[in-house]
């Protein structure tokens, strides 16, 4: 066993005595670094209380996770109107522990816009398409028909005649009738869990650099000003876990950083964004899919990029899960040092495609490791079920899928003697010191040691390279690719074709990897740079 990741988690357990973030609190932290330290074990941190994402009580709802919302007033053209535009509807913000101190929700206008009432078309599966959740997007078909929607130059910016602090409309519009649409961001109300009540609050904004470099310096300060020199020598690693923050959508400074993306104003598209339909249904669809794209890389750069930045600098290396909800783990995982996985007990068959997704993504970017939690389980086949017998099976097929380092999900503190001891609430594979069988664990932990370490002396060697699709995102459908027996295959990404040469009869990436078959998925869709490097 090279090392551990420590969890401070809550989850179907009475309080303990020492509590997240007191003095004594870090003193056991520290002992346990100090412990590895000289066992010559790694010591890698969950970035947040719980498992799931990065939150706490020190972040504000201005500076945690946002969305765009909107608001719709009815209104007559044809002369000088006064009307008052209500804000949209802002819900309370939801905590499982309430904090000590009431937090209120806010609401910040964006900018008001005018569109034509009898514009009625819309976009199928409009709110999968704008909220980013797991699930793979058909390509629609090329429809330039503009009957219905509306035209850019029917979308009238009146924001400059609004009073946002009484709500009221003083403007002149062209006759006919007209739906005022009040566009403007508010939290998701997103929570860090499953975590104690004094390490829980709102998931920090995940496209703000500056939010998300403040949530490093309050989650993770103390704990590395007090390791010292241990950071980056036994310190070694920063964890993200399973992303379970939901979808963001909005960030203070989002129009700008969509136009240094993407080239262009998408302010006075953001009815695209209502399920509306904006000079044609393919424009539309393809202002979606910037949109989504720049959302995804945004998460990627300002969230990944920033922790990764921040651990670099104290000599740490990122460890993530990144993958589910808004996040694409092609893009994602740029900035991770150790992509992530999981599998559960006690088939891993049903993980093969998203472990091979992010496997996949390992290869491509050149990451030696790729990292699992392994072996967790729900609660009908945890319960101290699992054997090294049991075990050996799942293990082996996630090396076939290209895992070369488990993480054992899990070994839960045990302050006493008391068997069975705890455990992670209902959850995962009971390994630990009161478990009968922990002491003659050694044979099987000796064989996964050695079988990683072989694994993690080689390259992933595939034939085919399978151009995915960026808007089936981590809903990666693995019926999509059947390859000959003895064959493997590698998920790549369009913009990884612009760093493909062809070289002695196979398309050969700078990281290593060569593919002899290039293969296009069904439904498959490509931008005109995709298709003239083709």
């Amino acid at each position: 066993i090279a090392g551990v990741q420590m969890f401070d988690a809550n989850i179907y357990l009475p309080a303990g005595p020492v509590r997240y973030g007191t003095d004594p609190w870090h003193e056991h932290v520290q002992h346990a670094i100090a412990t590895a330290d000289k066992l010559g074990l790694e010591f890698h941190l969950m970035n947040t209380p719980g498992w799931s994402a990065s939150g706490g009580p020190w972040v504000t709802p201005e500076r945690s996770m946002k969305k765009l919302v909107w608001s719709e007033t009815a209104a007559t053209g044809g002369g000088a109107l006064t009307l008052a535009v209500a804000p949209p509807k802002i819900e309370p913000l939801k905590f499982r522990t309430p904090p000590a101190k009431k937090l209120e929700n806010f609401f910040r206008d964006i900018v008001v816009l005018a569109v034509p009432a009898e514009s009625t078309r819309r976009t199928p599966d409009w709110e999968f398409k704008t909220k980013l959740k797991e699930k793979t997007l058909t390509a629609a078909s090329l429809d330039t028909d503009a009957t219905g929607c509306i035209s850019r130059a029917q979308v009238l910016d009146l924001t400059t005649d609004f009073d946002a602090a009484t709500g009221t409309l003083r403007a002149t519009l062209p006759a006919g009738e007209w739906t005022i649409l009040r566009f403007g961001f508010t939290s998701t109300s997103s929570t860090n869990h499953p975590a104690v009540p004094e390490g829980h609050g709102l998931e920090i904004d995940k496209m703000d650099a500056d939010a998300v470099s403040f949530y490093f310096d309050q989650a993770l300060g103390r704990i590395l000003r007090e390791a010292g020199p241990r950071v980056g020598r036994t310190l070694k690693g920063l964890l993200f876990d399973s992303f379970e923050g939901g979808p963001q959508t909005w960030t203070d400074t989002f129009p700008a950083q969509f136009r240094a993306l993407k080239g262009y104003d998408f302010v006075p598209l953001l009815p695209v964004l209502t399920g509306r339909v904006v000079e044609s249904p393919s424009f539309t669809e393809a202002a979606l899919h910037d949109f989504r794209g720049a959302v995804e890389q945004l998460i990627a750069k300002n969230y990944f990029g920033t922790m990764q930045r921040r651990a670099h600098e104290r000599g740490m290396v990122v460890y993530a899960e990144a993958q589910g909800g808004p996040l694409n783990p092609v893009s994602a995982n740029e900035f991770v040092d150790v992509p992530m996985n999981e599998f559960w007990m006690p088939d891993t068959a049903p993980r093969f495609p998203r472990i091979k997704l992010v496997t996949s993504v390992a290869n491509v970017l050149g990451r030696p490791l790729v990292a699992a939690e392994s072996f967790t389980a729900k609660p009908e086949d945890g319960r101290w079920l699992a054997t090294p017998a049991t075990l050996k099976d799942p293990g082996d097929y996630a090396w076939t899928a290209g895992i070369n380092r488990f993480i054992l999900h899990h070994y839960v503190h045990q302050p006493t003697d008391d068997g069975p001891g705890f455990g992670l609430g209902r959850y995962g594979t009971h390994f630990g010191r009161l478990n009968t069988w922990w002491p003659l664990a050694g044979a099987w932990i000796d064989y996964v040691a050695r079988g990683q370490f072989l694994l993690q002396q080689g390259r992933t060697v595939a034939d085919i390279a399978f151009l995915h699709t960026e808007d089936h995102g981590y809903a990666f459908p693995g019926g999509m690719v059947t390859t000959p027996a003895g064959y493997d295959f590698n998920i790549v990404y369009p913009h990884h074709l612009a760093a493909m040469t062809w070289r002695d009869g196979a398309l050969t990436l700078p990281t290593g990897p060569a593919y002899r078959v290039l293969m296009l998925p069904a439904n498959w869709t490509a931008d005109l740079a995709t298709l003239r490097r083709l």
